[in-house]
């Protein structure tokens, strides 16, 4: 009986060109994609889902931004995505205060220096801050993060920085339902594995950042990270009898059920 017949050298040569092929096309995106990050030709997605709160930043950003021609300032976020430095897992040397909010907290549009928890730690000493705001949080994303944060870091404090409009999202987006005197959490929306992989890339990629854009400006109609985010965590909606919740109901005594239901979840 004859052994097992040899691959021919035409076969082995075939086989290691296309490998040598793959490599140097795998060289060459390489190169571009670094070229493209330090000439900054586009952006890398700012914005990395989270399984259970939705979205945050993207973590150990280092950027230069500037916004509408004004002079550019830096952007950068700490390990866990949010515009602070590292924390300290350790007892606070002062006072450690857990701030929460949205994008007011986040001041996404100006410079680290300048974001207001900064500024109450520098015009406060003995004042150690914790800034975890996000821009488009409403309010129970908020609590989610702080029972995760409350036994890690044990502030001293918690410091809401809350808007009528993250009262409203909390509403729509229905991570919590009251009960009674209870509140009763919800499991978050799943977002498509397609476009989650595709967020995935585009944290790193400015070619996947780009193609993302495309992608959901072409099937969804939403470019943005957040137009797109919010088709699953919505910010805004109708009540049961057709008409659209506005955050001036909030403030009126004859607001909708809705509304009161709403306010309960804060109560």
């Amino acid at each position: 009986m004859s052994g097992p017949s040899k691959p021919s050298s035409k076969l082995v040569s075939s086989i290691g060109f296309a490998l040598l092929t793959a490599l140097w096309c795998f060289a060459v995106v390489v190169t571009v994609e670094v070229w493209a990050q330090w000439a900054h030709w586009g952006g890398i997605n700012a914005i990395a889902l989270d399984s259970k709160l939705g979205w945050r930043f993207r973590s150990h950003i280092q950027e230069r931004r500037s916004i509408a021609g004004g002079s550019p300032f830096t952007f950068s976020t700490n390990a866990l995505g949010f515009r602070d430095s590292k924390w300290d897992r350790g007892t606070a040397v002062g006072f450690r205060l857990l701030v929460l909010g949205d994008s007011y907290t986040a001041g996404r549009a100006v410079s680290d220096e300048q974001v207001f928890p900064r500024i109450l730690e520098k015009r406060l000493p003995l004042l150690e801050v914790m800034n975890t705001g996000v821009s488009g949080w409403s309010t129970d994303q908020q609590l989610l993060l702080m029972r995760e944060l409350l036994l890690k870091y044990q502030p001293d404090g918690v410091l809401l920085m809350s808007a009528p409009n993250d009262i409203r999202e909390a509403f729509y987006r229905r991570l919590f339902v009251h009960q009674g005197k209870e509140l009763r959490e919800l499991s978050p929306p799943q977002i498509p594995l397609a476009n989650r992989v595709l967020f995935g890339l585009s944290n790193y990629s400015v070619f996947a950042e780009q193609f993302r854009q495309w992608y959901h400006r072409h099937s969804t109609g939403h470019e943005s990270a957040y137009s797109f985010l919010f088709q699953f965590f919505p910010a805004w909606g109708s009540f049961a009898s057709g008409r659209r919740f506005r955050d001036i109901h909030l403030f009126i005594d004859s607001a909708p059920k809705e509304v009161e239901q709403a306010r309960a979840l804060f109560r």
